[in-house]
């Protein structure tokens, strides 16, 4: 479907909440998004 499409799909693991303070999967999908962001040429 991402081929077909012609786009870019990432999969981010993060933290589980019970093995986690709350708020530890939220900050690792916002440092996910900016690692990605600043690094778009990477996956281009």
């Amino acid at each position: 479907m991402a081929k077909a499409s012609k786009i870019k799909i990432v999969s981010v693991d993060y933290r589980l909440a019970s093995e986690n303070k709350f708020l530890n999967a939220v900050n690792d999908a916002h440092d996910s998004f900016r690692y990605v962001y600043s690094n778009s040429n990477a996956f281009a």
